[in-house]
Protein backbone atom coordinates (compact mmCIF):
# COMPACT_ATOMS: atom_id res chain seq x y z
CA UNK A 1 0.00 0.00 0.00
CA UNK A 2 1.56 3.77 -0.96
CA UNK A 3 0.42 6.73 -0.15
CA UNK A 4 -0.14 8.57 -3.93
CA UNK A 5 0.63 12.74 -3.56
CA UNK A 6 1.20 15.50 -6.23
CA UNK A 7 4.00 17.46 -5.86
CA UNK A 8 4.35 21.00 -7.14
CA UNK A 9 7.78 22.97 -8.16
CA UNK A 10 8.60 26.72 -7.86
CA UNK A 11 7.69 27.02 -11.43
CA UNK A 12 3.76 25.55 -10.67
CA UNK A 13 4.76 22.32 -12.18
CA UNK A 14 2.98 19.13 -10.68
CA UNK A 15 4.72 15.49 -10.13
CA UNK A 16 3.05 12.33 -8.89
CA UNK A 17 4.51 10.83 -5.80
CA UNK A 18 4.65 7.42 -4.36
CA UNK A 19 5.82 6.52 -0.67
CA UNK A 20 4.96 2.79 1.09
CA UNK A 21 3.02 3.37 3.99
CA UNK A 22 5.93 0.59 5.68
CA UNK A 23 8.68 3.52 4.73
CA UNK A 24 6.42 6.20 6.04
CA UNK A 25 6.39 4.21 9.95
CA UNK A 26 9.87 3.46 9.88
CA UNK A 27 11.09 6.62 8.54
CA UNK A 28 8.63 8.70 11.01
CA UNK A 29 7.33 10.89 8.16
CA UNK A 30 5.16 13.67 7.82
CA UNK A 31 4.61 15.84 5.62
CA UNK A 32 1.32 18.10 5.16
CA UNK A 33 -0.17 20.36 2.45
CA UNK A 34 0.96 23.67 1.82
CA UNK A 35 4.35 23.75 2.87
CA UNK A 36 8.05 23.81 1.10
CA UNK A 37 9.94 20.64 1.22
CA UNK A 38 13.81 19.96 0.14
CA UNK A 39 13.39 16.14 -1.56
CA UNK A 40 16.25 14.30 -2.21
CA UNK A 41 17.24 10.58 -3.07
CA UNK A 42 14.30 9.64 -4.60
CA UNK A 43 13.68 7.34 -7.89
CA UNK A 44 12.44 9.05 -10.82
CA UNK A 45 10.26 6.66 -12.93
CA UNK A 46 8.30 6.70 -16.61
CA UNK A 47 4.54 7.86 -15.32
CA UNK A 48 2.83 5.32 -16.61
CA UNK A 49 -0.35 3.22 -16.27
CA UNK A 50 -4.60 4.22 -16.23
CA UNK A 51 -4.30 6.71 -13.20
CA UNK A 52 -2.32 9.34 -13.57
CA UNK A 53 -3.18 12.36 -11.48
CA UNK A 54 -0.82 14.70 -13.07
CA UNK A 55 0.23 14.73 -17.00
CA UNK A 56 4.34 14.66 -16.33
CA UNK A 57 6.08 11.94 -18.06
CA UNK A 58 7.86 10.86 -14.68
CA UNK A 59 6.84 10.48 -11.18
CA UNK A 60 8.56 10.27 -7.82
CA UNK A 61 9.18 6.78 -5.68
CA UNK A 62 10.36 7.47 -2.54
CA UNK A 63 12.18 4.55 -0.65
CA UNK A 64 14.35 4.08 2.43
CA UNK A 65 16.55 6.46 1.40
CA UNK A 66 15.20 9.06 0.29
CA UNK A 67 15.47 12.57 2.42
CA UNK A 68 13.12 15.11 2.88
CA UNK A 69 13.53 18.21 4.54
CA UNK A 70 10.94 20.97 5.86
CA UNK A 71 12.22 24.50 5.12
CA UNK A 72 10.05 26.81 7.25
CA UNK A 73 11.45 30.54 5.67
CA UNK A 74 10.72 28.96 2.18
CA UNK A 75 6.47 29.81 1.66
CA UNK A 76 4.66 28.47 -0.95
CA UNK A 77 4.60 30.94 -4.15
CA UNK A 78 2.30 28.81 -6.74
CA UNK A 79 -1.21 27.10 -5.97
CA UNK A 80 0.33 25.26 -8.67
CA UNK A 81 -2.96 25.85 -10.83
CA UNK A 82 -2.79 24.15 -14.33
CA UNK A 83 -6.12 25.45 -15.78
CA UNK A 84 -7.44 24.05 -18.80
CA UNK A 85 -10.54 24.91 -20.71
CA UNK A 86 -12.86 22.52 -22.05
CA UNK A 87 -11.87 21.74 -25.40
CA UNK A 88 -8.29 20.75 -24.08
CA UNK A 89 -9.86 18.65 -21.34
CA UNK A 90 -11.52 16.55 -24.43
CA UNK A 91 -8.41 16.71 -26.35
CA UNK A 92 -6.42 15.00 -23.64
CA UNK A 93 -8.98 12.57 -23.03
CA UNK A 94 -9.54 11.42 -27.19
CA UNK A 95 -5.49 11.36 -27.26
CA UNK A 96 -5.14 9.05 -23.93
CA UNK A 97 -8.16 6.77 -24.34
CA UNK A 98 -5.81 3.70 -22.28
CA UNK A 99 -5.47 6.84 -19.46
CA UNK A 100 -9.13 6.06 -17.50
CA UNK A 101 -8.53 8.60 -15.19
CA UNK A 102 -6.78 11.83 -14.61
CA UNK A 103 -6.64 15.09 -12.67
CA UNK A 104 -7.17 18.66 -14.32
CA UNK A 105 -7.52 21.97 -12.36
CA UNK A 106 -10.41 24.15 -13.89
CA UNK A 107 -12.15 27.28 -13.34
CA UNK A 108 -15.92 28.08 -14.24
CA UNK A 109 -18.78 30.25 -13.76
CA UNK A 110 -21.66 28.24 -11.54
CA UNK A 111 -24.68 28.33 -14.16
CA UNK A 112 -27.00 25.73 -12.21
CA UNK A 113 -27.06 23.43 -9.45
CA UNK A 114 -29.53 20.58 -9.79
CA UNK A 115 -29.48 16.61 -9.07
CA UNK A 116 -27.93 14.24 -11.35
CA UNK A 117 -28.79 14.56 -14.79
CA UNK A 118 -27.41 12.45 -18.49
CA UNK A 119 -27.47 14.39 -22.08
CA UNK A 120 -28.20 11.70 -24.82
CA UNK A 121 -28.16 11.82 -28.71
CA UNK A 122 -29.12 8.16 -29.96
CA UNK A 123 -27.95 6.59 -26.53
CA UNK A 124 -24.84 8.31 -26.92
CA UNK A 125 -23.79 10.92 -24.16
CA UNK A 126 -23.62 14.56 -26.09
CA UNK A 127 -21.55 17.45 -25.24
CA UNK A 128 -23.21 20.76 -24.72
CA UNK A 129 -20.74 22.93 -24.29
CA UNK A 130 -20.10 23.05 -20.47
CA UNK A 131 -18.45 21.42 -17.76
CA UNK A 132 -20.80 19.56 -15.64
CA UNK A 133 -19.12 18.99 -11.59
CA UNK A 134 -20.69 16.89 -9.64
CA UNK A 135 -19.79 17.44 -6.07
CA UNK A 136 -20.04 14.87 -2.97
CA UNK A 137 -19.68 14.84 1.19
CA UNK A 138 -18.56 18.39 2.36
CA UNK A 139 -17.88 20.11 -0.41
CA UNK A 140 -21.81 20.02 -1.52
CA UNK A 141 -22.56 21.62 2.11
CA UNK A 142 -19.99 23.92 1.45
CA UNK A 143 -21.45 25.18 -1.92
CA UNK A 144 -24.98 24.90 -0.54
CA UNK A 145 -24.21 27.67 2.69
CA UNK A 146 -22.44 29.56 0.09
CA UNK A 147 -25.61 29.74 -2.06
CA UNK A 148 -28.05 30.51 0.85
CA UNK A 149 -25.37 33.23 2.26
CA UNK A 150 -25.00 34.95 -0.91
CA UNK A 151 -27.75 33.90 -3.37
CA UNK A 152 -27.83 36.90 -5.86
CA UNK A 153 -23.95 36.55 -6.42
CA UNK A 154 -23.36 34.10 -9.27
CA UNK A 155 -19.94 32.61 -8.10
CA UNK A 156 -17.27 31.79 -9.73
CA UNK A 157 -15.72 27.91 -8.88
CA UNK A 158 -11.91 26.77 -9.24
CA UNK A 159 -11.33 22.66 -8.63
CA UNK A 160 -8.11 22.11 -8.23
CA UNK A 161 -7.23 18.32 -8.75
CA UNK A 162 -10.96 17.57 -10.28
CA UNK A 163 -11.36 14.21 -11.04
CA UNK A 164 -11.83 13.65 -15.06
CA UNK A 165 -13.05 9.70 -15.66
CA UNK A 166 -12.78 9.06 -19.14
CA UNK A 167 -15.27 5.92 -18.98
CA UNK A 168 -18.90 6.14 -19.62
Amino acid sequence: MCVEMVFVDAQGTKIQGSIRKDIIRMKKLVMEEGHAYEISRVMVVPNEGPDRPTHHAFRLVFDIHSKVVLHERYPLLSLGLSLLATVDVTRIKNERPYETKFLVDKVGMLTSVSSERQYLKENKEINVGKTECVLHGTYVDQLNQYLKKNGTLTPIIVIQFAHVSTTT
